[in-house]
């Protein structure tokens, strides 16, 4: 698995996972922008869309080879609350579907591609599962295989714990695609079942912590 940087250089370095001292998942290398306006987003969204690599295979035309995050970071500041800030994180993932060699009739570098999206569309199934509802029922959240994938280990934070997740499933009603129908139903089926505990993220600026303090 390779993680590119859609928003950076052309030619740029290849993002690397690495975790800080606090197990805080870092993206070294990778680039950011500041927006103040849904208009700024979508022109990231539309930068971003342009660099994504696709790819024709028997079954589409402009097949998706990758998965693709759009991380967007959220803060707000409460009106006399000396600082305080809300802070949350958006994930807009858009997953490649699911390949079944019969069907797309990949070979080399397609069918490469297709194997390692498989991959990973299988580390997240796995991921979910252990998440859902059925596994805390039947007490087998013993672990949670995050680390298979450099996808899973991303979208850590948007799956478990503090967070809502949506998942939005597209299917075809051709008998052909039938196996990968039903696998994505059943993913849909699983998610449905993860239950997080959300809280409201607030932090407090250093300066005026301080202050808060010495009134206290």
């Amino acid at each position: 698995e390779q993680v590119a940087d859609l928003l950076g250089a052309p030619g740029a370095a290849e993002v690397k996972l690495q975790e800080d001292d606090k197990g805080n998942l870092q993206l070294k290398s990778l680039s950011s922008r500041t927006v103040s306006s849904v208009n700024d987003i979508l022109a990231c969204l539309a930068a971003g869309e342009e660099r994504r690599h696709v790819g024709e295979t028997r079954m589409n035309e402009r097949s998706s080879r990758s998965h693709t995050v759009l991380r967007i970071g959220l803060e707000s500041r409460l009106e006399g609350a000396h600082g305080v800030r809300r802070q949350s994180q958006l994930n807009l993932v858009d997953l490649a579907g699911s390949e079944g060699l019969k069907n797309t009739a990949a070979t080399g570098e397609r069918k490469r591609e297709g194997s390692n999206i498989n991959k990973s569309l299988l580390a997240l199934s796995t991921v979910i599962q252990a998440l859902s509802e059925d596994a805390r029922k039947a007490k087998q959240q013993q672990h949670v295989a995050f680390r298979d994938s450099k996808l899973t280990r991303i979208l850590r934070p948007a799956l478990g714990g503090n967070s809502h997740t949506v998942v939005v499933c597209t299917i075809t009603p051709s008998a052909a695609n039938y196996v990968e129908s039903k696998s994505t139903l059943q993913f849909a089926s699983t998610a449905k079942r993860v239950k997080n505990k959300v809280k409201v993220n607030l932090c407090e600026d250093g300066k005026d912590k301080v202050q808060a303090l010495q009134q206290e």
